[in-house]
């Protein structure tokens, strides 16, 4: 059972407010969110949990091949894991090569009714440059 709870944000990590209020995000936006938060960041961008973040920059420099697409796939699953947020065995991950140097991972999440098999994040790394994300519905190339 996934139990995430959080403020909404935009697309780009601003909070919803409304009303003067902030806005709190329904189970499955919290939880794209909270993902993609955790695709995004080092361990130890965050001072209070220095585990939360999936290390995805250690891709940089390395080939576009399988062993990186399985390294990429094993930060992400532990990036999600690591404290129950999601289970490892309701999490999929499939690494997706969109070019000579860049890399994208389809995280998806199945778990009760409220998501089955759900594309919740897409994380895409230039293995050249860096880390970016794709809100699902966006295209990715």
């Amino acid at each position: 059972m996934i139990n995430v709870q959080d403020l909404l944000l935009t697309n780009d990590f601003d909070f919803v407010v409304q009303d003067g209020d902030f806005v709190l995000a329904p189970p499955e936006a919290a939880l794209k969110q909270n993902m993609t938060l955790r695709a995004l960041a080092n361990k130890g961008d965050y001072k209070f949990e220095s585990s939360l973040g999936s290390n995805l920059e250690s891709l940089m420099g390395k080939p576009n091949n399988i062993a990186t697409g399985i390294e990429g796939v094993e930060l992400l699953s532990r990036a999600m894991s690591f404290d129950g947020m999601v289970h490892p065995s309701d999490l999929r991950i499939e690494p997706v090569p969109l070019g000579p140097n860049t890399l994208a991972f389809y995280l998806l999440v199945s778990v009760s009714d409220l998501f089955k098999n759900q594309v919740l994040v897409v994380a895409v790394v230039d293995l050249n440059t860096g880390i970016s994300f794709k809100p699902v519905g966006e295209d990715v190339i």
